[in-house]
C-alpha cells in the first residue's frame, strides 16, 4: 500500500516525504521514540524524467521531431543524472 501511495504521489507531482530514524532499538526491532526525522525526496519521475523520455520518443515515432527536440531539450536541463540525461 506504501509503495502504491508513494507512486501515486509521484505521478501526481507532490512533495513526498518519508520518515525515517538512525536510532534503533534492535532488541525491540523498532525505532527510538522521538527520534523520528523527515526527510524529502526527489520525485523518482522527475529524476529520471522516464515518463517524459517516453513522450518524446512517441513524438519521435510519430514524426513530431520538432515536439520530440523540445521535450528532450528540457529533460536535458531538468534530469540532474548525467548518464541518464544524455
Amino acid at each position: 500500500m506504501s509503495a502504491a501511495a508513494a507512486l501515486a504521489g509521484a505521478m501526481i507531482r507532490v512533495e513526498l516525504v518519508y520518515v525515517g530514524t538512525t536510532n534503533y532499538l534492535t532488541g525491540m526491532r523498532k525505532p527510538e521514540p522521538g527520534t523520528e526525522t523527515l526527510y524529502f525526496i526527489d520525485n523518482p519521475v522527475t529524476v529520471f524524467g522516464d515518463l517524459e523520455i517516453e513522450k518524446a520518443m512517441a513524438f519521435f515515432d510519430e514524426g513530431n521531431y520538432t515536439g520530440a527536440k523540445e521535450k528532450l531539450a528540457v529533460l536535458r536541463k531538468e534530469v540532474p543524472e548525467p548518464d541518464i540525461r544524455q
